[in-house]
């Protein structure tokens, strides 16, 4: 009887808890057990499964150098375009960065308050535009990585073109840190930062934000972008070719030197005429006259670009040819199918509009063959227009009814 009057009370304790939704809960085990030998049974809410934490959700933890492994920043150039005036926002700013792993944000700040960005996914040049005149800082991060320090920071301060000289520690005008004119901290006198002396601010002597001296932030600093007194202008380009040993040698070589003026670094890039659109190799000129060499390479026909960093138009194109040096002359075997020259003449078309230009000339060859020449055109080089047969060595074709233009 007490047995069964111990099951009616643990039967009412659980339908009172499961009543009040108190969970987890202890129970005692039913059947043969007795109050001695009960049981603690926990009982795990429904809504509180799922939320143990995955290895998944643990953050990935940073390099020693502070980037995420396997990011490397190279560098980063700018330069900028003064506004138009006070009041207009029609300033720029450009650079470009050279970087390798994860995305690159370059986000751009004024007066310490972030105001734009560009996200980059390789290294390449980046533009800000419709800026007023005013100081501005560039921070370069990886994507991901906001919250550490940037890989770099550039300070830009845009001017106007129609107040020139009015720009922040600039010399004539009315800017802040200015010497002649009504600018802040004194012009003419003996007031604190003046100019005749070597006081801070001042205009003639060594004061920091002087002008026609070796302080900071002075009239003579023409240089918009950091890091050079002068905006670099290019000069010219000389390049040379040395043969290669042979028509199969890859053993030569092109070598020469770029002049310009100011400080800045050259990129030559050296391009094949079979291929034309792909990179083969570039070299770097850190200053004007000095030279660079590519070698290891064949006889055949070459071009080079010369760039300013970061700028992707070249400042010039120079072509070039590497010959070989010739052994004794072999005499062709009469009976082997080779062509040893093709010559060609063109006739120029009456007008622009008229279809009447033509294409003579010839072609030798050993042996008996016939050969085939193909007419294609510039704007399509993929579709032949026409083909003439020719069945003896020297013998000739014409190609007519042609308009003005290129063909091949």
């Amino acid at each position: 009887m007490k047995r069964y009057d111990m099951k009616r009370k643990i039967a009412a304790a659980l339908a009172l808890a499961m009543l009040s939704g108190c969970m987890p809960f202890a129970a005692l085990a039913e059947g043969e057990a007795t109050p001695s030998e009960a049981q603690a049974v926990l009982i795990v809410p429904e809504n509180a499964k799922g939320n143990e934490k995955k290895e998944e959700d643990i953050p990935t933890p940073l390099s020693d150098e502070g980037g995420k492994q396997g990011n490397v920043f190279v560098g980063a150039s700018a330069s900028y375009t003064d506004a138009s005036a006070d009041t207009a926002s029609d300033g720029t700013i450009s650079g470009s960065v050279e970087f390798s792993g994860a995305k690159m944000v370059v986000k751009l700040y004024k007066d310490g308050a972030q105001i734009d960005d560009r996200k980059l996914s390789q290294s390449g040049s980046f533009q800000f535009t419709e800026l007023a005149p005013g100081s501005y800082a560039l921070r370069f991060y990886f994507w991901g990585e906001g919250k550490l320090p940037p890989q770099k920071e550039i300070p830009v301060t845009i001017g106007c073109v129609e107040n020139k000289g009015s720009s922040t520690d600039g010399n004539t005008g009315s800017g802040t840190d200015g010497n002649t004119g009504s600018s802040t901290e004194g012009n003419t006198g003996s007031g604190t930062d003046g100019n005749t002396g070597s006081g801070t601010d001042g205009n003639t002597g060594s004061g920091t934000d002087g002008n026609t001296s070796s302080g900071t932030g002075g009239a003579d600093q023409e240089k918009k972008d950091s890091g050079s007194d002068v905006t670099p202008v290019y000069i010219d380009a000389s390049f040379t070719a040395t043969k290669a040993g042979s028509a199969t040698a890859a053993d030569g070589a092109i070598s020469g030197s770029v002049n310009y003026t100011g400080e800045a670094t050259v990129v030559v890039k050296l391009y094949s005429e079979a291929d034309p659109q792909t990179e083969m190799e570039h070299k770097a000129i850190k200053k004007s006259g000095d030279s660079v060499s590519f070698t290891g390479l064949a006889a055949g026909n070459y071009r080079l670009d010369v760039h300013f960093y970061g700028v992707k138009t070249p400042e010039d194109s120079e072509t070039i040819t590497i010959g070989y040096e010739e052994g004794t002359p072999v005499t062709p075997d009469p009976a082997e199918k080779k062509i040893t020259d093709a010559s060609f003449t063109s006739t120029k078309a009456s007008s622009d509009t008229a279809a009447d230009g033509t294409i003579i000339g010839s072609v030798s060859y050993t042996g008996e063959a016939t050969v085939v020449v193909k007419l294609y055109s510039e704007d399509d080089p993929q579709t032949k227009i026409e083909h003439k047969t020719i069945k003896t060595s020297g013998d000739s074709v014409s190609f007519t009814g042609l308009a003005a233009g290129d063909y091949r």
